[in-house]
């Protein structure tokens, strides 16, 4: 109001006819805002109508098989590269009784993986179908039980909206075309949309990315009429900038017939119930050797006498070597932290590290992506190349690499006085009993080790409290199991035909 009134004076001073016809004009323009901008409720309501009204609303079953490709940024092989991954995966939902069933296909006929969870309604299950187990996947939810991919088909997104338009409200800061409009899922998930005004449909949707301020972008395109209902026939991805998924094909059964899709499979054991450790934890596992954690990330620290040596880069490095001081009655610095791999999420915690003064034991080949981590320079003298760090901490810690297919260089902590090794995405389990399952590139590790003369007892890693046994490495090697294509599953025959 101010500022009409200000443009009122303005004109009673003036006088004339262009200053009349200017106010009305820049009054025009004050409440264009306010009236070109439908009201959100009748934004979502023509969504919901262009993707089907009640034929979405009513929307009892939904079957997605979808082929795609995926840029492994932070996840390739090496530190030089993107890889491109192919992968699979298909998924079925029934929205009335609450179960959903994921099967997830990563590779190429080669050399593939497959994943499997399903959600019964009641509580989730992974199954592993090589060594014909199964287990409950404590914390699996409805929603979250198919890793958000189900959010590349802007349909359930539509059907998501319609569920929660409650919370929606439009978006003040919108930086892709379309009317934006933001609506909360569950107590975490926040989503923007931005539809297109004729047709409604869904063109672009944002959310939160892994890192603070950044975002993961979905593109829909080609939208496709089928029963009814609408959805895009493609998606393209990308996080951070970054392109990341695109769709090579994608197949969408509407109100498909489910009944065996639930089911879980007969004959198969029971895996161990999976740890589950939301709180933090510290163990000695020998003298002046500890493992501290939660949840997915935990180190180990190894007390020199005058500092700490750390394996082990997970974000919450800073707590967890809190939690070690607190449960050892000691304050000493940390001075070497050892780098596994480059991968980004094992590198989440250099920039604490950096913080804390440690200097990096690392490949060279990895030093750029630590660079990379780490929000402030680091001098030259920060890096120590792992050949030279037993001659630095003789007779406390050897460092070993070893290549794989995971990463080009992935650097093994041994700790010879409580023949222990540490290793990161290697050899771990997050069941409470057992031996995890071998697999062909754990030959190669036990011979290195040999080579190395390495005794070991213990086997800790970066994504699990549980110390593994000798007798379960051994069990391991006796029971590698090669990968199989499960009974009927079409994404894995996909996969093969290739």
């Amino acid at each position: 109001m101010n500022s009409k009134k200000n443009i009122s004076l303005w004109i009673k001073g003036a006088g004339g006819r262009f200053s009349r016809l200017f106010y009305i004009a820049v009054l025009a323009l004050t409440c264009f805002g306010a009236s070109a901008q439908q009201p959100v409720e009748q934004l979502i309501d023509k969504t919901i109508k262009a993707y089907g009204n009640e034929k979405l609303l009513a929307l009892d079953t939904l079957k997605l098989i979808e082929s795609y490709q995926e840029f492994d940024y932070g996840q390739s092989v090496s530190p030089q590269e993107v890889d491109l991954a192919p992968g699979v995966f298909e998924l079925s939902v029934d929205f009335k009784s609450r179960q959903k069933n994921f099967q997830w296909v990563r590779g190429d006929k080669e050399h593939f993986s497959t994943r499997h969870w399903l959600y019964d309604g009641r509580r989730g299950y992974q199954i592993g179908h090589a060594s014909k187990s199964l287990a409950v996947s404590e914390g699996s939810t409805f929603s979250g039980l198919d890793r958000d991919f189900g959010l590349v088909l802007d349909t359930l997104v539509v059907k998501l909206l319609a569920e929660n338009r409650d919370s929606a409200a439009w978006f003040d800061a919108p930086v892709l075309s379309g009317q934006a409009v933001s609506f909360k899922a569950g107590e975490d998930k926040v989503f923007t949309l931005y539809i297109d005004e004729q047709t409604g449909y869904v063109m672009h949707m944002t959310r939160p990315g892994w890192q603070p301020g950044q975002s993961i972008i979905y593109h829909f395109s080609n939208h496709r009429q089928q029963q009814g209902l609408v959805y895009a026939s493609d998606t393209y991805m990308t996080d951070a900038g970054e392109p990341s998924y695109v769709t090579r094909s994608r197949k969408v059964e509407f109100n498909p017939a489910l009944e065996k899709a639930f089911a879980l499979p007969e004959g198969y054991s029971e895996q161990a119930k999976s740890l589950s450790y939301p709180d933090m934890v510290v163990k000695k596992l020998a003298e002046n050797v500890y493992l501290a954690g939660k949840s997915w990330g935990f180190s180990v620290f190894i007390d020199a006498g005058e500092y700490f040596i750390v394996a082990g880069g997970y974000k919450g490095l800073t707590e967890r070597y809190q939690a070690v001081k607190d449960f050892s009655e000691t304050d000493k610095p940390v001075k070497y932290q050892i780098v596994s791999h480059h991968h980004n999420d094992h590198l989440k915690g250099m920039e604490e590290a950096a913080r804390l003064g440690a200097n990096f034991v690392t490949a060279a080949a990895h030093i750029a992506s630590i660079r990379e981590a780490v929000p402030v320079p680091l001098a030259d003298e920060r890096f120590v190349p792992y050949q030279d760090f037993t001659r630095l901490a003789p007779g406390l810690v050897k460092v070993f690499d070893f290549p794989n297919s995971h990463a080009t260089h992935n650097l093994l902590t041994y700790i010879p006085a409580a023949k222990l090794l540490f290793s990161a995405d290697l050899y771990f389990s997050r069941q409470q009993t057992g031996a995890p399952g071998g697999y062909d590139e754990l030959k190669r590790l036990s011979e290195l080790l040999a080579a190395q003369g390495a005794k070991v007892s213990q086997y800790a890693a970066a994504h699990s409290p549980r110390i593994l046994t000798g007798q379960d490495f051994n069990t391991s090697l006796q029971t590698i199991v090669k990968p199989e294509c499960p009974k009927n599953w079409l994404s894995c025959q996909i996969i093969l035909a290739r």
